[in-house]
């Protein structure tokens, strides 16, 4: 009987995919009681044939390709629909899984949870794994609505920071997002409140690379609109909670607005040329500009963004090559002084 799917989306990642397939399968499990599915996200690497390649040595791991690049979200639905073990793991594929996942996955199924949340050891600067402590009850089973409003601003929003029961995601049904980064937000939050079982275990399972060429990281036009998108997403998911769950619904608040006002800001706006800034409105929607604008509390740039494109555009044209030599002259300066400095502790 499979125990466990551990689900994988990757695009370019033949520089990682292996370290995170030895990672799953050096676990002291049998083939029959878990399976990989990895879905290529349409690489344009050779991710698919070191998969391939991979495959060979493992009847368990199971390769989807998409023809067409849709982002982690439907890839991970994808792979969730073929999944056939009674619980699912999502793994990024520049990440690895820890030892600890076979003592949590034998307590959430004496437990039968919908979700448990784990430890994650994140990489830090020096490339050492420190765990993310959390001051929640360990292995205290309760439902989702108490989770969520209790310990809610304890919580990590990744979906592989948790161990899901696969019955429990066909039941609610509610997808991943897809072609949008940051697609994990809401869905998390989503399936958090619908859990009838959840509980906290402080064992590591997930180990957290630092990948400065994340999607997520890179400035681009897309990427800050997609920012945007996903508070609109899970304002709009709020909206539905009416007054039950006020503190969940107010931390979701606070992270949605620092997250609008800075992606909106003339700061970051102007690090874009006025075609981008045209594509970054056109991709949030006038309908979720006109949702944000009424939420209130906005800056008057940031509310100009949501209400009069046209003079946003001007404005950036205007300002988009000053702010863009006033960094060139800041980084010039930086660099000048990073080299004296060095020059000084040389002589010394």
């Amino acid at each position: 009987m499979t125990q466990l799917s551990f689900i994988i989306p990757a695009y370019n990642a033949s520089s990682t995919i292996v370290r995170a397939l030895d990672s799953i399968y050096s676990l002291p499990l049998k083939t029959d009681e878990f399976e990989v599915i990895v879905v290529d996200d349409c690489s344009t690497d050779n991710t698919l044939e070191i998969l391939q390649a991979y495959a060979t040595k493992q009847p368990n791991l199971h390769i989807l390709h998409q023809e067409q690049n849709h982002r982690q979200g439907a890839a991970r639905n994808w792979g969730l629909n073929e999944a056939k073990g009674d619980y699912v793991m999502f793994v990024d594929a520049d990440d690895t899984i820890a030892r600890g996942i076979i003592g949590v996955l034998k307590f959430a199924e004496q437990k039968d949870l919908d979700m448990l949340f784990c430890f994650t050891a994140w990489e830090n600067v020096q490339h050492q794994f420190v765990p993310r402590m959390y001051e929640i009850p360990e292995f205290l089973v309760v439902t989702g609505g108490e989770f969520a409003e209790k310990y809610y601003d304890e919580v990590c929003v990744g979906p592989w920071t948790y161990l899901w029961g696969r019955e429990f995601l066909m039941r609610t049904n509610i997808p991943f997002i897809e072609n949008r980064r940051m697609e994990d937000f809401d869905f998390v939050e989503q399936h958090i409140v619908k859990a009838n079982k959840i509980a906290y275990c402080s064992e590591v399972i997930y180990n957290y690379f630092i990948n400065h060429g994340s999607t997520v990281r890179t400035m681009s036009y897309d990427t800050v609109a997609d920012w945007v998108h996903v508070c609109y997403r899970r304002w709009r998911f709020c909206d539905t909670l009416d007054s039950k769950y006020p503190n969940f619904v107010s931390k979701i608040d606070a992270q949605c607005r620092n997250f609008v006002s800075s992606s909106l800001s003339v700061r970051r706006l102007t690090r874009f040329t006025q075609s981008d800034v045209r594509k970054i409105l056109n991709r949030i929607g006038e309908g979720e500009l006109d949702y944000l604008y009424t939420k209130g509390g906005w800056g008057i740039f940031t509310r100009l963004c949501m209400k009069h494109r046209s003079v946003v555009l001007v404005f950036i044209t205007l300002a988009h090559p000053t702010a863009a030599l006033s960094r060139t002259v800041v980084r010039t300066i930086r660099k000048n002084i990073q080299i004296g400095r060095a020059s000084c502790r040389e002589r010394v």
